[in-house]
């Protein structure tokens, strides 16, 4: 009886110290029978939830939210007791107070000395600054991109308009004064060519930069339009064929901000490709993918170890491949690089063309 009693002293204790360290614990934590009803929480759970633990065990979700968000909880629990083990997922829960929170659930399975699954525990992880900080600093970075193409639109405007057509009258003025003050001058004749050359030469120049910092066509004839005709002057101005293909792209579903990123990240791809990949062959392809719109950036030139270029500094070769990374990632896209020494290079980059539908779930956990 004595030795009985000590063993009963021991468990308690270990079970007082257990029901403590749970109470300190900041996180809510909750757990449920097989049947899925609440056994036990926390005074975190109590204080997220915004109910007593009166009127939380022996409860189940149906018994404490509408039952068709009920039902989105109820079967993530099924899930996890048809495979049991671990479940980790991100949600959207509304407190009974109406404050909508981010969070993260994990999840474990509790099982008997037999291995049969007798319940599961869970501890909710509320991450709602976190996403609201990484929301504030993703929209001032589109703002940044925003405020970027929007000055270089008006600089380009600028050169195109301004300088272009200055430059152009500057030559015709720089003609009529040669022909007629020094037309009988030894050597006018050259000079007057020189001169005109070296104005041709300055007027194709800042047009070009015009358009390499806004296009002009991409608002008037579309971003395919624009993104061919660059790939055939780059095919007609240097060693390598680029191939441009676009499928399941409506110009009408593009707004001016997915337009001009695409052409950049194409831009970007094959001046990288241009510089370092010693390729002779290069395609773009573009394909409307509801939600989403996929590019892809292939060539068979000498390509890169991947391993090595993730770990490399950032002033060394392909900044070109970061910055990339940078902008799809301020887009909410996905980029993946895949390419070996000697094998070539094939850029995978999807871009959501609106916002994905999210669950908002309502006072049930």
């Amino acid at each position: 009886m004595t030795k009985q009693k000590k063993i009963e002293k021991e468990l308690q204790q270990q079970k007082d110290f257990l029901n403590t360290l749970l109470e300190t614990i900041a996180n809510p934590i909750f757990y449920k029978d097989a049947d899925g009803k609440y056994t036990g929480c926390n005074r975190a759970f109590e204080e997220f939830s915004g109910l007593p633990r009166s009127q939380i065990i022996g409860k189940t979700v149906f018994d404490m939210g509408p039952e068709y968000l009920a039902g989105q909880y109820y079967k993530k629990d099924k899930e996890l007791f048809t495979n049991p083990g671990k479940q980790r997922y991100e949600w959207k829960v509304m407190r009974t107070d109406g404050a909508l929170r981010d969070v993260i659930f994990d999840k474990a399975t509790l099982h008997d000395e037999t291995g049969s699954v007798t319940g599961l525990v869970g501890v909710i992880s509320d991450i709602t600054e976190r996403k609201h900080a990484e929301t504030l600093i993703l929209d001032l970075s589109q703002r940044l991109i925003q405020a970027q193409e929007s000055e270089r639109k008006m600089i380009s405007c600028e050169l195109h308009d301004s300088i272009a057509q200055n430059l152009s009258t500057l030559k015709l003025y720089f003609s009529r004064l040669f022909e007629s003050r020094l037309s009988s001058e030894p050597g006018v004749e050259r000079l007057t060519a020189d001169v005109s050359t070296l104005i041709d030469q300055t007027i194709t120049i800042v047009r070009n930069l015009a358009y390499s910092l806004r296009p002009a066509g991409l608002d008037h004839l579309g971003l395919l339009h624009v993104l061919e005709t660059y790939c055939e002057e780059l095919t007609e101005k240097n060693d390598i064929i680029v191939e441009f293909q676009a499928t399941g792209i409506h110009e009408s579903t593009l707004n001016s901000d997915i337009r001009i990123n695409l052409y950049r990240l194409v831009i970007e791809g094959l001046n990288n490709i241009r510089k370092h990949a010693a390729a002779s062959k290069a395609t773009v392809k573009l394909v409307g993918a509801h939600p989403d719109i996929v590019l892809r950036i292939e060539d068979n030139g000498c390509g890169f170890d991947i391993e090595k270029w993730e770990d490399s500094n950032a002033s060394e070769k392909r900044m070109g491949l970061r910055s990339m990374k940078e902008r799809v990632s301020l887009l909410q896209g996905r980029m993946a690089i895949r390419s070996n020494p000697g094998q070539g290079t094939d850029i995978f980059i999807k871009l959501p063309l609106k916002d994905k539908l999210q669950w908002i779930e309502n006072t049930a956990f």
